[in-house]
């Protein structure tokens, strides 16, 4: 293969070499000029009588007509190799053009991906006010997840799992969205009597969508991951999620609101005034894809610590927003 490519490059540097040029030219002067002189000679000598030196003419004819087919062999091959070259050439760059048009398309799949993904932030506010109201309709749109199911399989399998597992537990949640809201409207229309089994439902609804904000969550730190690796986004912040890492209030993680991360064990807070997690052994083993998010469980329920921090997390956000729309 190297050696390919060095006698490659040393036709090359003979093609675009001037003097290479002017020697071929002066090769087809000498075959033309001596081809001509020796039909010359050779009338001359017929006209003079001397036949006997026809044979030296015609040697030295010989010997020109081969030099001859020589150069138009050459030539042939060096018409080949030109057109052998430009074929490479066109089929390279049609693969480049096919590369980068992929490239772009999952980039666009990636960026619509995170968008849809990151204008379902209220799940990580449900999974907080849940005890007190769940929607009893359709809240969420899934036209970019659906529109481009075909084309899932290009983004790498650390991303298709989380993405995947959110948007499958989003369907079922919102199945129980509509079937709570049916239910809960039969109820108020009837005098069937009072509804018993809402507080079960409730508390079911509210399962899920913790687990979906800790889904969402994931799969936008996938995303995040392919698009810094790929060159296309960067961050100021380590996306690695290892066990000990601590996570500031910029993080994004932490800015997207880590309530059900640090309620199943994934963080833990690092001080109870500010907002700053470290990642638990449990957290790194999630994020790699080791730990299902059926595995997880609550690791506390403490109301009153949870008002309190989602009034602080509320402060801070705020701050942060305006911080980033000033950037921006």
């Amino acid at each position: 293969m190297n050696s390919k490519n060095r006698s490659h490059s040393l036709w090359d540097v003979l093609e675009e070499s001037p003097l290479f040029n002017w020697i071929l030219l002066i090769v087809d002067f000498i075959i033309v000029g001596g081809i001509g002189g020796s039909l010359l000679a050779a009338w001359h000598i017929i006209q003079i009588g001397a036949l006997d030196q026809l044979g030296a003419v015609a040697q030295f004819a010989g010997a020109l007509a081969t030099v001859g087919l020589l150069r138009v062999t050459f030539s042939y091959v060096r018409s080949t190799q030109e057109l052998v070259d430009e074929t490479r050439k066109s089929r390279e760059d049609d693969r480049q053009q096919r590369k980068q048009e992929k490239q772009e398309e999952l980039r666009s799949l990636r960026i619509a991906l995170k968008a849809e993904l990151e204008s379902m932030g209220f799940f990580d506010y449900w999974s907080i006010e849940a005890g007190k109201g769940v929607p009893t309709h359709d809240t969420v749109s899934t036209t970019v997840y659906e529109s481009n199911s075909p084309n899932l399989g290009t983004l790498s399998q650390s991303e298709i799992k989380p993405v995947v597992e959110f948007y499958s537990l989003m369907a079922i949640v919102q199945d129980m969205f509509k079937r709570h809201g049916d239910i809960s409207v039969e109820m108020d229309a009837s005098l069937i009597g009072t509804d018993t089994q809402k507080k079960n439902r409730v508390s079911a609804i509210r399962r899920h969508i913790e687990r979906l904000s800790i889904l969402r969550q994931h799969a936008l730190l996938a995303i995040d991951r392919q698009l810094v690796e790929s060159g296309e986004e960067s961050v100021d912040f380590d996306l690695s999620m290892n066990e000990g890492q601590v996570l500031s209030a910029e993080h994004p993680i932490v800015h997207r609101n880590p309530h059900a991360l640090h309620k199943y064990g994934l963080l833990e807070a690092v001080t109870d005034g500010d907002l700053v997690f470290r990642v638990t052994e449990v957290g790194e083993e999630f994020f790699s894809g080791e730990v299902d998010v059926r595995e997880l469980e609550p690791q506390w329920e403490d109301k009153d610590w949870t008002e309190k921090w989602l009034g602080k997390m509320n402060t801070i956000q705020k701050k942060l927003s305006d911080v980033y729309k000033t950037s921006e």
